[in-house]
């Protein structure tokens, strides 16, 4: 074959691979909407507690820390060490 036709039929394998790729792409997209639809409400209700749960449990140890943090200024205290284990304890 001459590189004209080589090119063309690259040219062409591509567009193929492109084209089965967007419609199995597209199949697969539509059965997880369908699978995401038919999911029980039980299921989304427990996904909602769970992300509530996660929020409180956020914010329960941010207020720990900011509570920690204002005696510290009160007292003006601010040993290095503490700092430093309170920042762990922010992303941890």
């Amino acid at each position: 074959m001459s590189d004209d036709k080589l090119a063309m039929e690259e040219a062409r394998r591509a567009g193929q691979h492109g084209a089965v790729k967007s419609q199995v792409e597209g199949e697969v997209q539509a059965e997880i909407a369908e699978s995401a639809a038919a999911a029980p409400p039980a299921e989304g209700q427990k996904i909602d507690q769970v992300a509530g749960d996660s929020a409180r449990r956020r914010l329960t140890k941010l207020s720990r820390l900011s509570a920690r943090w204002d005696a510290r200024v009160e007292q003006r205290e601010f040993p290095r060490s503490s700092i430093i284990s309170s920042m762990c304890f922010m992303r941890c």
